[in-house]
């Protein structure tokens, strides 16, 4: 009981020098979660971040102001039975046909009218001498500038029949073929 006794008198005395004291007791330190070199190497990786995205949003090359204005690609495709009717950016007209793929960007920009056609539609292209437009389908280009078309292009074989005005279809430019109103041009991947 002694033992208890000043043992229950020391706790007391502690307890009244603490609340007379002025001075709280100091906390202890915490030991940081992250250590020094992680917390370096952080702000070091956020800097450089922050510098490479400053210096694309801000740099004058034309090449990456060309990329981040490219216009977003459109594309409407028909399964097999269903056929529909597209008006493009420019009012031109394309009846795309069944089982077929028609790639065209929400506005044309550039010096051409570029679409990408797989499988068969019809064309009345509005006219603009100045941005012909073009139709790629497999390794064949269809240029024309303001007429009327079909292209059938489903297997290994292009068939490009005109309508009305003048058509030039070719692998490469230099030897394109015109197709005038009444004829059409057949051309075989395999040649």
């Amino acid at each position: 009981q002694d033992l208890w006794s000043n043992l229950q008198e020391k706790i007391n005395t502690e307890n009244r020098v603490n609340s007379n004291s002025l001075f709280l007791p100091t906390p202890k330190k915490k030991t940081p979660f992250i250590n020094p070199f992680t917390r370096a190497a952080a702000i070091l990786l956020i800097l450089i971040t922050s510098c490479i995205i400053f210096y694309i949003f801000n740099n004058e090359d034309p090449a990456l102001q060309d990329i981040a204005a490219l216009p977003e690609m459109i594309t409407k495709y028909n399964p097999a039975g269903v056929k529909s009717t597209i008006i493009l950016p420019d009012k031109s007209k394309v009846k795309l046909n069944a089982d077929s793929k028609l790639v065209f960007p929400e506005a044309f920009t550039g010096n051409y009218r570029k679409v990408t056609l797989e499988g068969e539609a019809f064309f009345e292209i509005t006219e603009n001498p100045n941005k012909p437009f073009l139709v790629i389908t497999k390794d064949l280009t269809t240029e024309v500038k303001g007429t009327s078309f079909n292209i059938n292009a489903y297997h290994d074989q292009v068939y490009v029949a005109v309508a009305s005005g003048l058509v030039t279809s070719y692998k490469n430019k230099e030897n394109g073929i015109y197709i005038q109103p009444g004829e059409m041009a057949i051309y075989r991947s395999n040649e």
